[in-house]
């Protein structure tokens, strides 16, 4: 990475490079990009990282035009996986979307399916010891609306649950390649839309995933835990017994 034009933006800032580095060196999970070393001069930053060849997610639902639900399971669960594993060191990601996610050409050893890995760690964060996230970042379409919350200069903060509705974004994308949008529900709640002509061919279980990724209020959302546990995994849901030992 070159520094110097880096330098000329008004708020360019040296530690956030570092930030990165620092988190990247913490993380060891198969479904997370592995960091191997960094090399540092004064015009450039140079990171190595685990080779991998591959797509990114978005240009693989492009070429597919949409998941099927069965194909689509294995990919959520890997992310999900890596992201149960990011909160429970006390990551925030702040990024999660398909062009974050790389699924490799190598296929896994064991099962011969596809192996996801989740990418650039940019924009994460250390959210532990009472550090709140209140910064306006992330990408539209997949960002949840308490961080859109904090552009407004409403002040607040957020955390881990801004992931999860990240994450439940990337699955609408999956299952009917379009972005998220929204409604309001009888009662007046604002939810995730789903137009019978794109998901009438859709599970209800995955439906009901969706909407609890995707619930407005970050209290309510479904944590990653619950998440890997959802029925709609079948096969791919997380034992209570590998929760327990992640977050250990």
């Amino acid at each position: 990475m070159d520094l110097r034009p880096l330098r000329l933006r008004e708020r360019f800032n040296p530690a956030r490079l570092r930030r990165e580095v620092d988190i990247m060196k913490r993380l060891h999970h198969p479904n997370i990009i592995q960091f191997v070393d960094v090399f540092e001069d004064a015009d450039h930053l140079m990171m190595i990282m685990e080779f991998c060849p591959g797509q990114e997610l978005f240009d693989v639902i492009l070429n597919r035009k949409y998941f099927q639900e069965e194909d689509a399971k294995p990919i959520f669960a890997q992310v999900a996986r890596a992201l149960f594993y990011l909160h429970s060191v006390n990551i925030l990601h702040r990024d999660v979307k398909p062009e974050n996610v790389l699924i490799s050409n190598i296929p896994d050893p064991q099962t011969g399916g596809l192996v996801a890995k989740l990418l650039d760690f940019g924009l994460s964060k250390n959210a532990g010891n009472g550090s709140a996230a209140k910064t306006f970042v992330g990408t539209p379409c997949y960002v949840a609306p308490e961080v859109e919350y904090t552009s407004k200069g409403l002040g607040g903060t957020y955390s881990f649950p801004a992931d999860c509705w990240s994450l439940g974004a990337v699955l609408y994308v999956m299952l009917v390649a379009r972005f998220p949008e929204f409604e309001q529900d009888m009662t007046g709640k604002v939810v995730v839309k789903m137009n019978p002509a794109l998901w009438g061919n859709v599970s209800n279980e995955a439906k009901d995933l969706i909407r609890g990724l995707m619930n407005t209020n970050p209290a309510a959302r479904l944590t990653m835990s619950s998440a890997l546990m959802h029925p709609w995994l079948g096969r791919y849901r997380a034992t209570q017994e590998e929760i327990s030992r992640t977050a250990v």
